[in-house]
This record gives C-alpha cells, structure tokens and sequence, in this order.
C-alpha cells in the first residue's frame, strides 16, 4: 500500500486534465486492504475508487482520497459442460481480458474489445457495445463493503445490472469492487445483432480474430484516439422514452431513429395495455440534429467525428468540459423535451454528481 499526497491526476485520466488530488492511495493487493483496513477504513469510506480513468471527469482539485487498485490478472476456476469460469482481480485492464480470453478461443465479450478501463470499473459503468453487456457473462461480483469492512459476493441477480447503470454505481462507491467471475463459452457463441457486425452473418469460417479486428476498425473510425484528442468517449446514455412521447418526437422530426428495448420499465408509470414498449433514441443524434457537433466552449468541443464526444482541446480544471455537458443537456431539454443523462462519472472538488 503506498499513500501519495498532492499529485497530479493529469496521466490518471483520459481527458488529461491535470487537477491535484489530495490523496493517492494505491492499493497494490487485495492482502492491502484487509490488512489496513483498521488503518484506512475511514479514507475508504469517503474516497472514489479509480479506475483505468477513461469514464471519469474531474472538476478542480479533489479534497477526497483517490484509490487506485494496483491488483490485476485472471485465472480459470471451474470447467462446466460448455463454458468456464474466470476470475478477475478487478485492476485487469478490461481490453487485456478481451484479449487473452480470444487468443484462447473462449466466447462472449469479443464485442467489448477496446474498451478502455479495468474490471472494476466496467463492472460498475455496466459497459456495452455491440449488441453486449458485460453483466451477460457476470456470475457474481466479491466486493469490500467500505462502510462496514465486510467482503460480500453479489450474484448477478443482485447486482442492480440496467443500462450503462448498476448497484455499485448507484451507491455512488460504497462497494468497491474487488474481483469478477465471468462466464465464457468453450464454443462458437457470436452476437451478430449490432448493425456494425451483421455482414457476418452469412460467414461460416468466422473467428474471434475476425471480429476482434472489425470491432478495432470500426471504433477508430467513429471515435477519436484519447492520446490526440484528449476524451472520455461517449457523454451520454442513448435515453429511452415511452411510445407517448416518440409519437410526439415524430410529429416534428420524421427522420427520427430509434428501437425497440426492454429497459425502461422503470422509468414510467403508464397504465395501459401497450406499457411494454420502450425506445431508444440516440443521443448523438439529438446532439448533431441540434447543430451541437463541432460547438466549442471554452476549452472544449463537441468532437466533429462523434457528436456523443466531448474533446479536451485546453481545459485544465474541468470546468469547461463541465458547462458543455450542461450546455448539451439544456439545449437537448429545450429542443426535443429529453433530459440526457451523463454515462461519464463527474467528480466535483470531491463530490459525486452524478
């Protein structure tokens, strides 16, 4: 365990914003925290848990602990008839996981390839692309309750998995997630149902490879690299409305997408026969149809190549970065009646606002 006191967070953030965190505790095995906990309980109890920082704005310098969980690698604990059983520690960077569960032929989270982040945090934000979540391949989840120093183990049932959401984030970092069993499959299990990806279809000698490297072109394509253009990638989560309000969405905008979901039920209270149908609209559409893509303030921008991106171009608080997101949201409101949410943790001067 070591304990740094006001240092940069420029190089532990995508947005590269370079704010002073107060302290910076790494924590470099799970032994760190059950040894210490006497020691540091009341530091974990009100700090932020951090991970690959690649779905993190910080704005100003945070007066709160930082935590940093250095333990990383994964290893296969049961065989079953079709899949396996992998445990990850939860500071293995998510991509790398990706790619040794490929290079050793086992199926599922191919379409999370180059995500960036850890475990931990992918867990938390509930992470999706292509069709896939990761809470479809989570059995259950070891985390360390910060506000008692109990270890507990969530199954995915009790993990309060929805849309880019889940328990632990709703919590706002009481649990910190310490270790993930995930489930793979020994055969070919391919989604296909993602736009981007069913050109495979029809191709019977499909690989892992295969779609690993289609998955790598096409987020280079559509987003910008964080090394140049400094970012968290998407802002927002795509909202979802009832059927109500995307009739009245498409009385004054024909061209409007969307589809169906299952999510959302939660959100509404209509009582009628069709309360089952929900839809998702894109939000980088409501943001390019608003003339959004390209709108700079201060030292940030709407990024040209994806309008769910906002860039960093000089912004070295966060607090530009921050007025855009809520520049955004109000003309978002103002415009079509949808309250955008952030898919972006912000930590403000050490509170969480989101």
């Amino acid at each position: 365990m070591k304990i740094l006191r006001n240092i940069s967070l420029a190089s532990k953030n995508t947005f590269q914003i370079p704010v002073i965190a107060k302290e910076f505790i790494i924590l470099d095995n799970c032994e760190d925290i059950y040894r210490n906990y006497n020691k540091i309980g009341d530091k974990l109890r009100n700090a932020f848990v951090l991970g690959g920082g690649s779905n993190i704005l910080f704005v100003g310098n945070q007066n709160i602990p930082i935590v940093s969980l250095g333990f990383k690698g994964q290893k296969l604990i049961k065989h079953l008839r079709n899949c396996v059983l992998v445990e990850v520690l939860a500071g293995t960077l998510w991509d790398d996981f990706v790619e040794w569960a490929v290079q050793r032929k086992l199926y599922g989270i191919e379409n999370l390839s180059f995500i960036p982040g850890t475990i931990g945090g992918a867990v938390v934000q509930n992470i999706g692309a292509y069709g896939a979540e990761i809470s479809d391949f989570i059995e259950n989840i070891t985390v360390l309750d910060t506000q008692t120093g109990e270890i507990k183990i969530f199954p995915k049932g009790e993990s309060g998995f929805g849309y880019r959401t889940s328990l632990f984030k709703q919590e706002g970092g009481r649990f910190m997630v310490l270790k993930v069993s995930i489930r793979l499959y020994k055969t070919p299990k391919f989604n296909l149902s993602h736009k981007d990806l069913q050109a495979f279809r029809n191709d019977n000698q499909l690989t892992l490879e295969k779609i690993r490297k289609h998955i790598y072109t096409v987020r280079n394509r559509k987003l910008p690299d964080w090394k140049h253009e400094p970012n968290a990638g998407s802002v927002f989560v795509n909202p979802i409305v009832n059927k109500n309000k995307l009739k009245e969405l498409q009385q004054s905008f024909l061209d409007i997408p969307y589809y169906e979901v299952s999510e959302g039920k939660e959100l509404f209270r209509e009582d009628d026969k069709n309360n089952n149908l929900y839809y998702k609209i894109p939000a980088a559409w409501l943001i390019d149809k608003a003339g959004l893509k390209g709108f700079k303030l201060g030292g940030a921008k709407v990024s040209e190549k994806h309008a769910l991106v906002i860039v960093n171009e000089q912004d070295k608080t966060g607090n530009d970065i921050y007025a855009l997101i809520k520049h955004v949201q109000n003309t978002i409101l103002e415009k079509f009646g949808i309250n955008l949410k952030p898919e972006i943790r912000i930590l403000v001067n050490g509170r969480l606002v989101n």
